[in-house]
């Protein structure tokens, strides 16, 4: 889903005297050519010796995060962006603009949010930023306001399927189904290799109960991108419905190693529990859940069904009465079977 761009800016900075300060230019130097190579360690080493012949080396602060994002060590890449940001130049738009990747990527939308407002300002009209403003505004779930970035990304470039697989994942979001169906029939016919339609499809038939079709298209994905987690975890909850388990395992583990912070795998985990009647393990996996992501569907529904199974009707009641309230039909024939009792 995400469309995250690093920019390297190799600044040369340019000091006095044989001094820590050129011995720091050298490691600079050669973190750079490490970073190029794809060499993130040895990248990540070089410019911390940088650092430490001289703190106050602007750009080696900022290409230590580019590495450390590229390793998927992502709040140590905003560690060294703030670092930057807060005690050298508060006007550091490249280092403000890595940030932005690097808070998306841990679902920080309003961070990234505030950081595009000042980069948008030296590129008003840069499809990259609007689309990259879109995914903040959905990890908000403002999804009205997500829609119209991807859309005006795509005017400013329509070669940007994403923009369109998007813009589709935002309508759907806000229960605009028909706009999300015709978006997805663009984004095909621009680019029928890509991914994220087919698990998009399959998000949409999963929420019109039609699993049967929502496997073939999350199959069809996985066809073209085999071990991504999302894509796993989507027909693992598929596995669920069909009561097959083993293989509903596999892949949310699979989902879950991808991904540790991913809370819908956790979810799943927890139904994966509750159907084999685990039910400590499966109140931990929904509390982890919740603690990445509160707001899915029929977490609430198992969360209380696994109460129940533990006999204790009070609290697991007060789950399902949010599930009663997020119209989840499964929720309502539980509550109304267990909570009349009380």
């Amino acid at each position: 889903m995400q469309r995250l761009i690093i920019l390297l800016f190799l600044a040369v900075s340019i000091f006095s005297c044989e001094s820590d300060a050129t011995k720091a230019e050298r490691f600079f130097i050669k973190g750079n050519m490490a970073l190029e190579n794809g060499d993130y360690r040895e990248a990540i080493r070089l410019y911390t010796e940088a650092i430490d012949k001289y703190p106050e080396f602007e750009s080696a602060y900022n290409n230590r995060g580019v590495a450390q994002y590229k390793l998927g060590h992502y709040y140590e890449a905003i560690d060294d962006y703030t670092k930057l940001i807060m005690t050298m130049d508060a006007l550091h738009w490249d280092a403000r603009r890595n940030r932005v990747d690097a808070n998306l990527a841990v679902g920080r939308g309003k961070d990234a949010l505030q950081d595009l407002v000042f980069v948008e300002d030296f590129f008003p009209d840069s499809s990259d930023l609007l689309f990259k403003k879109g995914l903040a505004y959905f990890l908000e779930k403002d999804y009205r306001s997500s829609v119209v970035a991807f859309n005006t990304s795509f005017i400013k470039d329509s070669s940007n399927v994403e923009a369109v697989i998007n813009a589709a994942n935002a309508y759907f979001y806000n229960n605009d189904m028909q706009r999300a169906y015709a978006k997805l029939a663009q984004a095909e016919a621009m680019d029928s290799n890509q991914p994220n339609i087919y698990n998009t499809y399959c998000m949409m038939e999963i929420a019109n109960g039609n699993y049967d079709k929502a496997m073939e298209y999350v199959q069809q994905a996985l066809s073209i991108e085999p071990n991504n987690g999302i894509y796993l975890n989507n027909r693992g909850f598929l596995y669920l419905q069909n009561d097959d388990l083993d293989k509903a395992k596999a892949d949310i583990d699979k989902a879950i190693v991808a991904n540790s912070e991913n809370g819908w795998a956790y979810r799943n985990k927890g139904i994966y529990y509750y159907k084999t009647e685990k039910y400590e393990d499966a109140i931990r996996s929904f509390e982890t859940a919740a603690k990445f992501e509160a707001d899915m569907p029929l977490i609430d529904y198992y969360w209380g069904a696994t109460l129940a199974k533990q006999g204790k009707e009070n609290e697991a009641c007060q789950y399902l009465k949010k599930s009663v309230d997020r119209f989840e039909n499964e929720g309502r024939a539980l509550y109304q079977e267990i909570c009349g009792k009380i």
